[in-house]
């Protein structure tokens, strides 16, 4: 519940491209946690998270995809793609 302390810390983390902290972030900004709700600086995030190997954000990114969420094109492409990528992390 603290958010500023948490953006302090995961800020530079995410920023450096630590995964988990990208994560953070973008369920930050998804969410409106402490920051101004902003889907699209929230998928710019959770796909810097994916890229960087995160299965959680790949499988919000599969989902999203699937289902036209955050403002992105239903694509069922991306969606398996997505989906793909985090099966292969486990």
């Amino acid at each position: 519940g603290n958010y500023d302390t948490a953006i302090s810390k995961w800020g530079p983390l995410a920023s450096s491209g630590h995964p988990i902290a990208q994560f953070n972030i973008a369920l930050m900004y998804h969410g409106g946690l402490g920051v101004a709700a902003n889907e699209a600086e929230a998928v710019r995030w959770y796909k810097m998270s994916a890229n960087n190997g995160y299965y959680a954000a790949q499988e919000y990114l599969s989902a999203a995809y699937e289902e036209g969420w955050f403002g992105l094109p239903r694509n069922q492409i991306l969606a398996k793609f997505w989906e793909e990528k985090a099966e292969n992390q486990n």
